[in-house]
């Protein structure tokens, strides 16, 4: 097990993980998103396929479009 300090990053705090440990799972790229879960104590990070994070956006852009769907009405006018 490798261990990590955590490091201040401007108001938060985080963890800089290595190239090397990014390459391993496959996130080296500068593009990267990860999934986040909190499951008994353990933060898990798993990173997204490019299909996982199309999906994300179709169903964030789905819901802005129902929930304001009478402002966009308005602007469309």
């Amino acid at each position: 097990m490798k261990t990590l300090p955590l490091r201040k990053i401007g108001n938060s705090q985080g963890v800089i993980l290595e190239k090397t440990i990014l390459e391993l799972v496959g996130a080296d790229d500068q593009n990267a998103v990860f999934a986040l879960n909190i499951e008994n104590g353990e933060i898990r990070l798993r990173p997204l396929t490019r299909a996982e994070q199309k999906e994300m956006i179709k169903k964030a852009a789905k819901k802005v479009t129902k929930d304001q769907a009478r402002i966009l009405k308005k602007l469309s006018e």
